[in-house]
């Protein structure tokens, strides 16, 4: 996801770009059709619920949509990208907003793994760096001893931990905050 985007003429243009990705995008459009026409429904907690799972749908095509980006494309493709961007954030917020009782009970859980996908992806890039961390740990190797898969292991369990934990922390200061939020600023 860090990747380094770049202006350029040549790059791939917002036209061709939509043409490539046309059955997620259509994808999206049918989605948010089902998420209108789901809204009047009866009853409404079945309701509720369906514009839930319709809002997760949305938001996990954005992300394949996301990791689709080329890093070379026209300024009409970044500013999509990034309108977009700002878009899902948005819906997101709402997502977290709505279904307080939903949230209130399992925002640990996506919490946790983006922290553990965090915790992987910067220790795997350290290690990565020095050779003699590479060696110990066996990275690059398709074939690693014992103590090395033993090593990988427990590392992995203490990730999945400190995940765990920080995804608690997180989730329950965002489940603070968001609450302080509803009950301050009410529906309308």
């Amino acid at each position: 996801m860090s990747r380094n985007i770049q202006i350029n003429e040549a790059g791939v243009s917002l036209e061709s770009f939509i043409k490539d990705n046309e059955a997620l995008l259509s994808a999206l459009a049918v989605i948010a059709a089902l998420f209108v026409f789901s809204k009047d429904l009866s009853p409404s907690y079945a309701a509720g619920t369906i514009l839930f799972f319709l809002t997760g749908g949305i938001v996990l095509l954005w992300l394949e949509i996301w990791f689709k980006f080329p890093e070379q494309v026209t300024w009409r493709l970044f500013l999509f990208r990034y309108v977009m961007l700002w878009s899902v954030i948005g819906i997101i917020y709402c997502w977290l907003y709505q279904y307080r009782a939903f949230w209130d009970i399992a925002l640990f859980i996506p919490m946790t793994i983006i922290a553990y996908w965090f915790e992987a992806d910067l220790v795997h890039q350290v290690l990565g760096i020095f050779p003699a961390t590479r060696k110990f740990f066996g990275i690059g190797n398709r074939q690693k001893t014992k103590m090395q898969r033993w090593i990988i292991g427990i590392s992995v369990l203490v990730g999945l931990f400190l995940a765990f934990y920080f995804g608690v922390m997180i989730s329950t200061g965002t489940n603070l905050f968001l609450d302080i939020l509803k009950l301050n600023f009410p529906k309308s």
